[in-house]
């Protein structure tokens, strides 16, 4: 059995005010969300299933004011998956494995990632890397792009975030509540747990 990770990352340091986004989110869901320190520019969050929804992480990103945010899940360590917000919109998206869970709807096939969408963040070498790291797909059971086969997903969002700077992706909220550390140091006592209890 592979990983299952869920990390919502934003550029700001504005700690109060994404864990005020996040407290309405929590309160519209009745989900919970573990918040990390400020490490690196980014605050990180892992949310439990109910704030898994891109729609979450946009609208948190735009309640804190937050111009960058982003949305990493892999599931079964088979397929990555990210959603990028800027200024609390969806300005670029990625499914490794747009097929997975059956018949791939348009919207799942089409997002192949576009790496100008984060120009802000990555000088033109590093978009490039992106580029690479996002131009091989699993499809039909085959690897379509030339880019990186990955043997699991796990290795692709590492690098992805290594790229953005991103300490603490490659963790969930389950994980980090059953004791497991997170790769980046990002430590669990000192998370802010929010909760609609």
């Amino acid at each position: 059995m592979g990983s299952f990770y869920c990390s919502m990352h934003f550029r700001t340091s504005k700690s109060d005010a994404v864990r005020r986004a996040a407290e309405g989110a929590v309160q519209r869901t009745a989900g919970r969300v573990l918040i990390a320190p400020l490490a690196e520019g980014w605050i990180s969050a892992y949310p439990t299933e109910e704030l898994v929804e891109p729609k979450w992480t946009g609208w948190i990103a735009e309640a804190a004011d937050v111009q960058d945010a982003i949305l990493f899940t892999v599931h079964d360590s088979d397929v990555l998956c990210y959603w990028y917000f800027r200024e609390g919109k969806l300005a670029d998206q990625f499914n490794s494995c747009p097929d997975y869970y059956g018949e791939a709807e348009e919207e799942e096939l089409a997002a192949i990632g576009n790496p100008n969408s984060f120009s802000g963040l990555l000088d033109a070498m590093q978009r490039e890397r992106l580029r690479e790291l996002l131009n091989s797909r699993m499809v039909d059971g085959e690897y379509t792009g030339d880019g990186p086969e990955f043997d699991v997903e796990d290795d692709r969002l590492a690098e992805i975030a290594q790229l953005l700077g991103i300490p603490g992706a490659l963790g969930s909220y389950d994980y980090l509540m059953a004791g497991e550390s997170i790769e980046g140091g990002l430590p669990r006592e000192e998370m802010i747990e929010v909760s609609s209890m």
